[in-house]
């Protein structure tokens, strides 16, 4: 179950860091495919649009790789923003305090894990 709460809060970080980039996730996507693949292919971006969005909607996406598609966009935040803002933890609505709380501090722990 921890691993489920986990890849909620990844989805939703990553949602908001979307947001404050001001794209839609058909963008981030294309933008995340682009950074990891060397080449270009419209078919296979499409195909990747698809599956990213999915994968923010899924309670069973791995972590790892919603924690890999936060870095390329934080990386994207920090140099458009030159660092003038962090985002900032999202504290769910559904969830008691208990469990906000230790997501605030899964957060704080990847953040010194990725240097951010």
């Amino acid at each position: 179950m921890g691993t489920q709460l986990q890849t909620i809060q990844l989805q939703d970080e990553i949602r908001q860091i979307i947001g404050q980039l001001g794209m839609t996730q058909n963008q981030a996507a294309k933008y995340i495919y682009t950074e990891i693949h060397d080449f270009d292919d419209d078919e296979e971006i499409g195909r990747f649009q698809e599956s990213f969005k999915k994968k923010l909607q899924r309670k069973t996406t791995k972590p790892e790789c919603l924690q890999d598609y936060l870095a390329t966009l934080k990386n994207h935040y920090e140099t458009r923003n030159g660092n003038k803002k962090k985002p900032s933890a999202v504290k769910p609505k559904k969830l008691s305090e208990f469990i906000a709380k230790e997501m605030s501090k899964l957060s704080e722990e990847l953040d010194l894990t990725y240097g951010k």
